[in-house]
């Protein structure tokens, strides 16, 4: 819910609260729930990288939402 928020000052505290209070692990975890599917987003912060994890595998061509939904918080 805070990704799609609308008031942007609290996003922006939001994630600068819980960066800050990360800077010295090497990754950092972002769980995610998206039409009550679990997924985990993990960042990096030595190599600049994201992964999606994601247990539940899209069958053949659909688009993969939860990976939209990861994006989104990348972004």
């Amino acid at each position: 819910d805070m990704v799609k928020s609308a008031d942007v000052g609290g996003l922006d505290k939001y994630v600068r609260k819980n960066i800050s209070a990360s800077t010295m692990c090497r990754f950092i975890h972002f769980l995610m729930c998206h039409n009550g599917h679990w997924t985990l987003v993990v960042h990096d912060t030595e190599s600049g990288e994201w992964k999606h994890y994601n247990l539940m595998r899209q069958r053949m061509v659909r688009v993969d939402v939860h990976y939209t939904e990861a994006l989104l918080l990348v972004s």
